[in-house]
């Protein structure tokens, strides 16, 4: 498709206009004599948009009048291109007459969505229009949409061919036929957080298993041997505390009546110091009562000291001879309080002497003193057996005990065996369950390596491929992450400098290399169309072998128009 000649009537900056292309147009002019014009002109008589996509903007022609008031002119806009296409001349007209649009293609009219529809065949669509004609266009796209159009044009390689391109096992390449490599690396992923989880459940219960068997499984092995001999120990133990009680208990009769005797003494003796030891307490308490007595009474006459002249129920004074009379009953108060004073200190010092001597308060009555002399004859009597010694068995008693403790440990053991072999049972299948899935982490963590070797290498196939189509570019399709994870990424550069950091003059040598690609693919032929084409070198400029069509910038320059065949 090449453009041959542009009709433009009253279109912003153009009152009357008429452009014959040439293989390279070049627009030339200072701001505001119409350069742009010329493209909005172009997109607007296709796509009823400008050169900035916008469908609504200023479109009528306006001027000045001798006052300097802008005028709009409100004649029929209009604007004819005739193009060649395939080696067909075709016409597309767009009129707007008022508020209403028409459109017509070789004279004969047509609704704007059929005419949108027959533009689009041109080019297929709008967007590819846009990739095809302006250079630049291509890096405005977000980095997702500029890889998926370049990718659209590289087919995926079969397995087959990425598969030799590498190793691979063959659970692999058995799962990469139900699902994507992608698929394959999140449900592992998924995989690996399930197992990785049970695999710390089933540690922490082999873990517990542990303190439940640890200290007994070695005792199952000895358990019944042990008690066995616990047991046979235990007999010999009960014959030989058996024999030195028969031995004990002969002496025990020869020495009982000592004993009874003895008991039988001091129990007596026990009688007669409770006997005194009550008297004693008793005594205590008087002497107590009679000294709390003795305060009271001292208490007493301090208070008698007193006499009060007023009448305590009425308040008024006494008389004198009222007063008199007080103070000499109070007087004769008194000497009782002192009489009773004197005879309460007399039994204090009495009980006191008693209690300095409480020996004087022993005594045995007759009877005791009858049963003492009955005891010590019958003592003396039992004599000969007195340096007789009874064999000390607590020793072999506490041995005993000690095996019997521990008989009673072996028997729980014993009892528990059941519930301890079930733990060695259980213990058994976690640590068997615990390689399974050991085994499964490994299985999951390979297959996510081969997945992602997997689209490293159907990555690097079809990079090597996009690469080979392009002469000054290199394009990263992937980027691996520090977890080893690749993620998709796009990024072009020239002689291994980022496009980001590459200046205008390269930006268009690649969005032109580009637009040869897209070309070659789509087998479509554009002209190349740009603003501002002064920024770039000539030289650039006139290497461009398709059809041009650019605008440029020149100082004290009326519209101009340059065509180069």
């Amino acid at each position: 498709m090449n453009f041959k000649q542009i009709e433009i009537r009253n279109f912003q900056a153009c009152k009357s206009l008429d452009i014959e292309f040439g293989k390279h147009t070049y627009i030339v002019g200072e701001n505001g004599v119409g350069k742009t014009t010329v493209l909005d002109a172009i997109k607007w008589v296709l796509f009823g948009k400008d050169s900035e996509n916008k469908t609504q903007f200023d479109i009528r022609y306006t001027e000045e009048d001798e006052d300097g008031n802008v005028i709009v002119n409100e004649e029929d806009v209009s604007v004819l291109l005739t193009l060649e296409d395939k080696g067909e001349l075709r016409a597309f007209s767009r009129v707007l007459k008022g508020s209403l649009a028409s459109c017509s293609i070789d004279g004969v009219p047509y609704k704007v969505s059929d005419y949108s529809a027959i533009v689009g065949k041109l080019v297929e669509s709008e967007e590819r229009f846009k990739l095809l004609t302006d250079p630049l266009y291509f890096f405005t796209l977000n980095w997702k949409d500029q890889r998926e159009l370049l990718m659209n044009f590289f087919p995926t390689p079969s397995d087959e061919i990425i598969f030799a391109s590498g190793e691979f096992s063959e659970d692999f390449k058995s799962k990469i036929k139900k699902l994507t490599a992608e698929q394959i690396i999140l449900s592992n992923r998924e995989l690996v957080k399930t197992l990785t989880k049970k695999r710390s459940e089933t540690e922490g219960q082999i873990k517990l298993l542990n303190t439940y068997i640890s200290d007994d499984t070695s005792d199952l092995e000895s358990c019944e041997k042990e008690r066995t001999e616990l047991q046979a120990k235990i007999a010999s133990f009960k014959q030989r505390i058996d024999s030195a009680n028969d031995e004990n208990e002969a002496i025990s009769k020869a020495k009982r009546v000592i004993s009874d005797s003895d008991f039988a003494i001091e129990q007596i003796k026990l009688g007669a110091e409770s006997r005194r030891d009550n008297t004693i307490r008793q005594l205590e308490s008087e002497r107590q009562t009679l000294k709390a007595e003795n305060a009271r009474l001292a208490a007493l006459y301090k208070s008698m000291n007193v006499v009060d002249t007023k009448c305590p129920t009425c308040k008024r004074d006494y008389s004198v001879s009222e007063v008199a009379a007080l103070t000499e009953e109070v007087s004769k108060s008194k000497q009782t309080v002192v009489e009773s004073g004197k005879k309460v200190n007399y039994k204090i010092k009495e009980v006191e002497k008693t209690l300095a001597d409480p020996d004087s308060l022993f005594s045995y009555t007759a009877a005791e003193k009858e049963r003492i002399a009955e005891y010590e004859k019958a003592k003396e009597e039992q004599a000969l057996f007195k340096d007789a010694k009874t064999i000390d068995i607590h020793e072999l008693v506490k041995e005993r005990e000690t095996l019997a403790e521990r008989l009673e440990e072996v028997n729980k053991i014993l009892l528990r065996k059941d519930l301890i072999m079930e733990n060695i049972e259980k213990k058994k299948n976690a640590n068997a369950l615990l390689l399974q899935i050991i085994s499964q982490l490994e299985t999951a963590e390979n297959l996510t390596n081969e997945a992602l070797d997997f689209i490293n290498a159907r990555t690097k196939i079809v990079a090597d491929a996009v690469n080979k189509s392009f002469k000054t570019i290199k394009i990263s399709l992937t980027e691996k992450q520090k977890n080893g994870t690749v993620v998709d990424t796009f990024e072009i550069k020239q002689h291994g400098v980022p496009y980001s950091a590459i200046n205008t003059g390269h930006r268009l040598r690649i969005g032109i290399e580009l637009i040869e690609f897209l070309k070659e693919k789509l087998d479509i032929e554009a002209p190349i169309m740009f603003d501002d084409a002064e920024r770039y070198d000539k030289r650039l400029l006139k290497s461009i072998e398709c059809q041009t069509i650019l605008a440029m910038f020149k100082d004290e320059t009326k519209f101009t128009v340059i065509k180069e065949d």
